[in-house]
């Protein structure tokens, strides 16, 4: 028992609050992933992808770094999480541990759910 509250009290302090999350998604995540996928696209600014490219955009975005995006669950197994949305602290192999606007962090799991 002793250890589970040492466990939930870590996963309780957040390293960052929610305003420098967001600051750093525009001014770090958003030009990292645009160097990853704005090669796939035909003309610079625009959003038409060479349709020989899709497999290759899917690859690039599963093997993103998704530490600072912003993630919104559209559909989950527990009915609670849907809507939360916020910006990914850390991702693990089965979650992603998200900081809300109110500065909570929250542990969501990958199986079964669906993110925006």
């Amino acid at each position: 028992m002793k250890s589970l509250r040492k466990l939930w009290e870590k996963q309780a302090q957040c390293p960052c609050t929610y305003e420098e999350m967001q600051l750093f998604h525009q001014r770090m995540w958003i030009p990292y992933i645009k160097t990853m996928v704005d090669p796939l696209f035909k003309n610079k600014g625009s959003m038409d992808i060479d349709l020989g490219m899709n497999d290759s955009i899917s690859t690039k975005i599963v093997k993103a770094d998704l530490n600072g995006s912003r993630l919104k669950v559209v559909n989950a197994m527990n009915a609670d999480l849907i809507g939360i949305k916020g910006y990914v602290l850390k991702e693990t192999q089965r979650t992603f541990v998200i900081i809300t606007e109110s500065n909570t962090p929250k542990t969501i799991t990958k199986q079964g759910a669906v993110f925006q």
